[in-house]
């Protein structure tokens, strides 16, 4: 893997943002509990609950995987309709000889 250039780039963008991302959280349970004067077990319970929300996104992101795989087994003709509504068009310009 380290032979690779493209991979060693990746591993070291990765090793990169995991170091700063670790410091970045050691740093947010300073500030929220000596600036933000937050107590130490509501600062718990905050991590506590971003950590459920992360486990309960991924298995909202599983589940929504699995359905539109399920639904492109089927066929395109068999999806849901999506109707989005048409985009808006902007104000009418004015003509350059109103501006000056």
């Amino acid at each position: 893997m380290v032979g690779n250039p493209i991979l060693r780039k990746i591993m070291a963008c990765t090793a990169t943002a995991n170091l700063f991302n670790s410091m970045a959280g050691a740093i947010d349970i300073v500030f929220l509990i000596r600036v933000l004067h937050v107590r130490p077990a509501d600062t718990g319970l905050l991590f506590a609950l971003a950590a459920l929300g992360g486990i309960a996104g991924g298995v909202l992101s599983g589940r929504m995987a699995r359905w539109l795989g399920s639904g492109l087994q089927r066929g395109p003709d068999q999806l849901p309709a999506v109707h989005l509504p048409a985009a808006a068009d902007g104000p009418e310009p004015e003509p350059a000889a109103a501006l000056t």
